[in-house]
């Protein structure tokens, strides 16, 4: 995991065993510059970039996926911070919200592998815990209550970071699945999770929820990346969610 020094792990296998290496398409491809980073963030795909969007907003959260997931997020976090001091607002109002969901908190240390000890020694850092600060924002298509992070509903602005990754449960993770169940309820989650699955879909249920979700939430702004074979970041996507 590039989270984790990013090292080969040797694996022995029976000698009767017949082993093939499977690449992907964009495992070898190469990574972006912290300019062309900068460049991709002050251009999105649709709607308008932070430092214009964000003006005359008071507070910001920026919402980062967890430890589990291996978005590489410093550089990405740096930009947007620049951006939302561009529009105007003061350093002390950005915050920052891992989206844990039902997994464990994260260390400091993780926090740094995150988003770069920068951000972490800068900025408030806090991390959401799913049993309580939630509220009702509202009830899905499928009558899911929609029950988020009271911190990220209150902000007047709000940016998610996180990755696209195969999924099995909603076909590919990123986009709105950052929202629920990443900042969502107990009983959000777990109901969530009761949804019916078909494996490696897009065409789902849970997927539906999440665009649902991320449009409840106000969520302004979700930027994925789409990482090479080494855990780097070789193309994002910067924008509206469910666009």
């Amino acid at each position: 995991n590039n989270l984790y020094g990013n090292q080969p792990v040797p694996i022995e296998f029976p000698e009767n065993w017949e082993v093939k290496v499977h690449s992907y398409r964009g495992e070898t491809a190469s990574a972006l510059s912290q300019e062309q980073i900068q460049q991709a963030l002050r251009n999105p795909q649709n709607g308008s970039p932070v430092y214009q969007d964000a003006r005359g907003a008071k507070t910001a959260v920026i919402i980062v996926d967890d430890i589990t997931r291996p978005t590489p997020a410093a550089d990405i976090a740096e930009e947007v911070v620049t951006q939302l001091l561009e529009a105007g607002l003061a350093k002390k109002n950005i915050h920052f919200m891992f989206a844990v969901g039902m997994h464990r908190s994260m260390s400091r240390d993780e926090a740094v592998r995150k988003v770069g000890e920068k951000i972490v020694s800068s900025y408030h850092v806090f991390y959401h815990n799913p049993f309580f600060n939630t509220v009702r924002v509202g009830v899905a298509k499928n009558g899911l209550p929609i029950e988020l992070n009271a911190d990220c509903v209150y902000a007047d602005y709000k940016i998610g970071i996180g990755t696209l990754v195969p999924h099995p449960h909603t076909g590919i993770a990123g986009g709105g699945k950052l929202i629920v169940p990443g900042i969502a309820s107990v009983e959000t989650i777990r109901r969530y999770h009761l949804l019916p699955q078909k494996r490696w879909s897009l065409d789902t249920s849970a997927r539906q929820v999440t665009i649902e979700a991320a449009e409840m939430l106000g969520l302004n702004i979700k930027i994925d990346a789409l990482l090479n074979g080494q855990g780097q970041i070789a193309r994002l996507f910067v924008g509206k969610c469910g666009e």
